[in-house]
């Protein structure tokens, strides 16, 4: 089964329900990324083994107060986060990796989500548009 196409509430359901793990939705995400990212170029960054590396970390884990365990999340190249290269769709930025997590970001994770790549840009959310074709 495909569990992209599922929304939040119907994934924290799967989840509970033991019907998928959240290895097995970040899976399904990172195999339809990798389908349709060579015509719509969205990402700016993804790794599918880090997604996959954080996903792990949440096995087995407890759903509990956490509205968003397990849920990955795109989050633009605008935004610092920690241990990702943050480029502001800029050459200049290439090898930026802060060190680091905006507040958005550290609340993301803080609520359970997991980065799970990040998105194209505009270059520093003002200028030259990105690579990506909008879907």
């Amino acid at each position: 089964m495909d569990l992209f196409p599922l929304g939040l509430i119907e994934t924290l359901r799967a989840y509970r329900e033991n019907r998928a793990t959240v290895q097995d939705y970040v899976a399904s995400c990172s195999d339809r990324i990798a389908a349709l990212e060579p015509q719509i170029q969205a990402f700016e960054w993804f790794e599918p083994a880090r997604a996959m590396a954080e996903a792990e970390e949440r096995a087995g884990g407890i759903l509990g107060d956490l509205p968003l365990y397990g849920i990955p999340v795109g989050v633009k190249d605008i935004i610092a986060t920690r241990g990702i290269p943050t480029r502001y769709g800029s050459k200049i930025f290439a090898s930026n990796v802060p060190t680091t997590s905006a507040w958005v970001v550290r609340r993301l994770e803080a609520l359970g989500g997991l980065v799970m790549g990040k998105t194209v840009t505009t270059e520093f959310a003002y200028r030259q548009p990105g690579k990506t074709r909008n879907p």
